[in-house]
């Protein structure tokens, strides 16, 4: 089932791509190619509720399927692009919270695992993860506030098993939402309501795909995995750490 979209893939990249965005070139890839029309395979979303927030968010990644039979990538003819996104209410957006919060947000390695209930961020990484590593990961005390890059994964006080879940360091400052530049107001594909802005995350991780152009073993799995994503979010001085794994719930029609 999950194979037949990614030949129909092939003709969207490269009709979607030929569309200019209205973005400014420094804005975040992931962005960008939404703006330019590129398509999820899979993606999912999540509310998630943070302190000294009046309203929720909404956590989204996605997964984009690529494959050249006369291009080799990482390590064959095909690679899954993974992505995520943080939507915001509208309100917010130039507001002095908005000029004010904090946002590290990290991916971590996707699993094969599924949530007892992936609809509530709170949960959603029961089953997912060990409660242990939740523990640990939601326990860190980082510094933010500082006007630098996000703390890296060195300054993670974690055990040798939590460490395992760690994937891509992310060398960029905290994001605000102090004005709408590097936002979209549609969001194409995902479950996002009406009133939103939507920020790209400078996630954008390439993975190894399948070796052969007409293998789709690591697509199928890629396009059903959990991600989790740990969120770290500071609002004057009152910080808020959690894990919550996205789980695909919006898989294009044919994928």
């Amino acid at each position: 089932m999950f194979r037949i979209f990614a030949l129909v893939w092939l003709y969207l990249l490269g009709t979607c791509l030929a569309r200019n965005s209205s973005l400014p070139g420094d804005c975040p890839t992931e962005i960008i190619d939404v703006d330019k029309g590129v398509t999820f395979n899979a993606s999912g979303t999540l509310l998630v509720k943070f302190k000294d927030q009046r309203d929720p968010w909404y956590i989204s990644t996605a997964v984009t399927d690529e494959r050249d039979q006369n291009r080799t990538f990482i390590n064959g003819h095909s690679m899954q692009w993974l992505k995520a996104f943080i939507s915001v209410p509208r309100q917010l957006v130039g507001s002095l919270d908005g000029k004010a919060v904090e946002v590290c947000p990290y991916m971590l390695k996707g699993l094969n695992n599924t949530s007892e209930d992936p609809d509530d961020a709170d949960e959603s990484c029961k089953e997912v993860m060990s409660d242990e590593c939740i523990e640990e990961f939601e326990n860190l005390t980082l510094p933010l506030g500082t006007g630098k890059n996000f703390p890296s994964y060195q300054d993670f006080d974690l055990s040798d098993k939590c460490k395992l879940h760690l994937y891509s360091a992310m060398l960029f400052p905290p994001r605000n939402f102090s004005t709408a530049r590097c936002s979209l107001d549609k969001m194409p594909y995902l479950d996002i309501p009406d009133n939103h802005r939507t920020y790209g995350t400078y996630i954008s991780l390439g993975e190894d795909g399948d070796i052969d152009y007409d293998d789709y073993d690591m697509y199928d799995i890629r396009v059903q995995q959990t991600i989790p994503m740990f969120m770290m979010v500071s609002t004057r001085g009152v910080s808020d750490s959690k894990m919550v794994c996205v789980a695909p719930n919006k898989v294009v029609r044919g994928s």
